[in-house]
C-alpha cells in the first residue's frame, strides 16, 4: 500500500486534524499546498492560459481522504489492498473559481461524512477548496475503499472476522433498488429533489424536513413504494433494507457487543415512516410552509431474539392516515422489521409535521406545569436515596469498566450514555419496587445533533428512551441483580410491548434533562432477571416523554 508519488502529490501538509469534528462528528481535516508559477502542472495547462488543472485539485481531495484512511489505521484490516474509488457512488463537483500562477496557496478543508470496515475499509467526505477563504471547488461524496489486489483479506487483531463477498454488497443489492445510498444522503443533507423529484425544488435554500444522517442513517436502501403521490385516501407502503454491519459502532459502544440498543432498533423502524410520508409530499400540502417532522406516539413489541450483526433486515412501513388541521399534520403508520422474512419487532407509530415557532412554544405532558423530580421532591423527601455521581472516579469503576470475570456487567460507552448522576430509592416509587431520578447536563456538542437533523437539531427520542433503560440498568447494577450469573449480559425483554408518548423536545439551548423511572416488576428466573418500570421525561422543568413498560433483562452471556 503506497501513497500518491511526489510529483503528482497535491498536498504539502496537514495543518489540522480532528477525528470527532465536522459536521458528521466523523472528522475535519485541514490541509495546505504551497502553489508556484513554474511548478510544472501550470505550463502544461493550457499554453498562453495557464490555470491548475480541475482534475489535480480532485486528486488532491482524495489523497487527503486516503491520508485520513491511513492516519485512522483503516489500512490494518487488510494485507495486500490497494485504494480505488467507491463504486455506485456519484460525485457532485461545483466550480467556482481558477487556480493560476499568481496565486500561492490552496487550502483544502475536509468533512468526513461516513467510515466503515465492512465488508472492506471505506471512507466518504465532502471536501472544500479554498483561495483567500473563497471556495472555489465545492466537492460532494468523494468516497475511496481499500480493495485487496489477490481478493482476499487479512483481519485486524481483536476484528471481527467477515466473510468476504466477490464483490462490494452495494453492487448487487442495490441494482434493483428504487433509492440507493445517493439518494438517502441527499434526502439526508443534500438536495431533496435529488431523491423525490424535481417537485421538491421548491426546498432548494430552505430547510425541510431530513432523514437523519451519519452515524443515525439506518436505511441503506429502499425496494418498493406503492402509493400514488398527495392522494392519501388510500394507505401508502413502503419496503426498506439496512445492512447492519457486524462492527457497528452501536455494538461495539453497547455493554454486550451482541446486543442491539433498543433505540437503535425503534430508528431503524421508525425511519422508514419518515421516508413514506415524504415520498407522498405529505409537506406538498403546504408548499410554502417550513415544517418539522416529530414522532408524537408509538408501540413496538418485541417478537423474537435474534443476533442482527451483519444480517440484512428489511421494514414493512405503511402510511394508514392522515389528517390536517390549520398548519399541523398528524400521520399515523404500522410498521414491521424482519429477516428471512420472518417479523421480530414490528408496532405503530405517529408523526406530526410542525411549524418551528410550536415546537418552541409546547408545554409538554401537563400544560406547562413546572414538576420535575427535583422541583416537587415527592419520592425523595422522607427517605433514604442513594446518590450516585456517574462522572466520580469510583462510579466509572463500579459501573462502566470492563471486568475479567463479567465483561459485560457494566454500562455502556460514551455514545450510548446519557446520564451524569442518579439518585436510587430501593423501595420507592409509585409501585414501591423501585425508583431511579436520573439527570444529563445538556451539551450542544452531543454526537447526536448534527445526525438529528441536518439544520434542525433535536436529540433523539429513542435516545430518550434509551436513557431510561440506562437508569434501570443503574438500578440492576446497584442492586446487583446479576449475582446470580457467571457472566451476565443486559438484552432485550422479548414477547414484550413498550409504548412511548412525546410532547416536547430537547434542543442544544436546553439546559438539562431529567427522567424518573417507577419500577414496578423485578422477575427472578433461573433464565433471567426481568426489570420493566414506567417512566417519565423532562425537558428542563417541563415533562415532555412517557415511556410504559421500559424493560431490560439480565441473563448468562452465553444463553440466547
Amino acid at each position: 500500500l503506497h501513497f500518491t508519488a511526489e510529483p503528482m502529490l497535491m498536498l504539502d501538509r496537514v495543518v489540522s486534524v480532528d477525528p470527532g469534528g465536522g459536521a458528521w462528528g466523523l472528522g475535519l481535516i485541514v490541509a495546505e499546498k504551497d502553489l508556484a508559477p513554474d511548478h510544472w502542472y501550470f505550463p502544461c495547462h493550457f499554453k498562453d492560459d495557464q490555470v491548475l488543472a480541475g482534475s489535480l485539485m480532485a486528486d488532491g481531495c482524495g489523497q487527503l481522504l486516503r491520508f485520513y484512511m491511513l492516519y485512522l489505521g483503516l489500512q490494518t484490516g487488510t494485507k495486500n489492498a490497494q485504494f480505488q474509488p467507491f463504486p455506485n457512488l456519484a460525485q457532485k463537483v461545483r466550480c467556482r473559481g481558477q487556480v493560476n500562477p499568481r496565486h500561492t496557496l490552496l487550502t483544502y478543508r475536509m468533512e468526513v461524512k461516513e467510515v466503515g470496515t465492512e465488508p472492506r475499509p471505506y471512507a466518504v467526505a465532502d471536501v472544500d477548496i479554498l483561495l483567500d477563504e473563497k471556495i472555489v471547488v465545492d466537492f460532494k461524496d468523494l468516497g475511496v475503499v481499500l480493495v485487496e489486489k489477490e481478493g482476499k483479506r487479512a483481519v485486524a487483531v481483536g476484528a471481527v472476522a467477515a466473510r468476504e463477498p466477490e464483490t462490494l454488497p452495494a453492487v448487487d443489492k442495490e441494482k434493483d433498488a428504487l433509492f440507493t445510498k445517493v439518494h438517502l444522503e441527499a434526502f439526508a443533507t443534500g438536495s431533496i429533489s435529488k431523491c423525490f423529484g424535481p417537485e421538491f425544488s421548491i426546498y432548494e435554500g430552505r430547510k425541510p424536513p431530513r432523514t437523519p444522517n451519519g452515524d443515525l442513517q439506518l436505511i441503506s436502501r429502499v425496494l418498493e413504494t406503492t402509493g400514488e403521490r398527495s392522494n392519501f385516501k388510500k394507505p401508502a407502503r413502503v419496503v426498506t433494507e439496512y445492512d447492519v454491519p457486524e462492527d457497528a459502532w452501536f455494538f461495539r459502544e453497547n455493554c454486550c457487543p451482541g446486543t442491539i440498543p433498543y433505540s437503535i432498533l425503534m430508528e431503524i423502524s421508525l425511519q422508514p415512516n419518515g421516508f413514506v410520508s415524504a415520498w407522498m409530499g405529505t409537506t406538498l400540502i403546504s408548499p410554502d410552509t417550513d415544517f418539522c417532522f416529530r414522532n408524537l406516539d408509538g408501540e413496538g413489541t418485541l417478537l423474537r431474539p435474534i443476533d442482527l450483526r451483519g444480517k440484512t433486515l428489511r421494514n414493512r412501513s405503511e402510511l394508514l392516515s392522515t389528517v390536517t388541521t390549520g398548519n399541523t399534520i398528524i400521520q399515523k403508520f404500522r410498521w414491521a422489521l424482519s429477516h428471512a422474512e420472518e417479523p421480530f419487532y414490528e408496532g405503530t407509530a405517529v408523526f406530526g409535521y410542525f411549524l418551528p415557532a410550536a415546537l418552541t412554544h409546547q408545554v409538554g405532558l401537563d400544560g406547562g406545569v413546572a414538576n420535575d423530580p427535583l422541583r416537587t421532591r415527592e419520592y425523595l423527601s422522607g427517605v433514604p436515596a442513594v446518590h450516585i455521581d456517574l462522572k466520580s472516579t469510583a462510579a466509572r469503576e463500579n459501573f462502566y469498566e470492563r471486568k475479567a470475570e463479567k465483561p459485560h456487567y457494566r454500562l455502556a460507552k460514551p455514545q450510548l450514555d446519557f446520564l451524569d448522576e442518579v439518585y436510587i430509592v430501593e423501595q420507592g416509587g409509585r409501585y414501591g419496587q423501585g425508583y431511579v431520578c436520573g439527570l444529563k447536563k445538556i451539551d450542544p456538542g452531543d454526537w447526536f445533533y448534527p445526525c438529528h437533523f441536518y439544520q434542525d437539531p433535536v436529540m433523539p427520542g429513542s435516545l430518550g428512551v434509551e436513557s431510561i433503560l440506562q437508569a434501570l440498568q443503574i438500578y440492576a447494577l446497584h442492586r446487583d441483580f446479576g449475582v446470580p450469573f457467571r457472566s451476565p449480559r443486559f438484552c432485550q425483554k422479548w414477547k414484550h410491548r413498550t409504548v412511548w408518548k412525546y410532547r416536547g423536545q430537547i434542543v442544544p439551548t436546553d439546559d438539562r434533562m431529567v427522567i424518573e423511572v417507577h419500577v414496578k416488576n423485578v422477575e427472578h428466573t433461573p433464565e433471567r432477571v426481568t426489570v420493566i418500570g414506567d417512566a417519565s421525561l423532562w425537558k428542563n422543568e417541563i415533562r415532555i416523554y412517557e415511556v410504559t413498560d421500559a424493560a431490560i433483562c439480565l441473563e448468562e452471556s452465553g444463553s440466547e
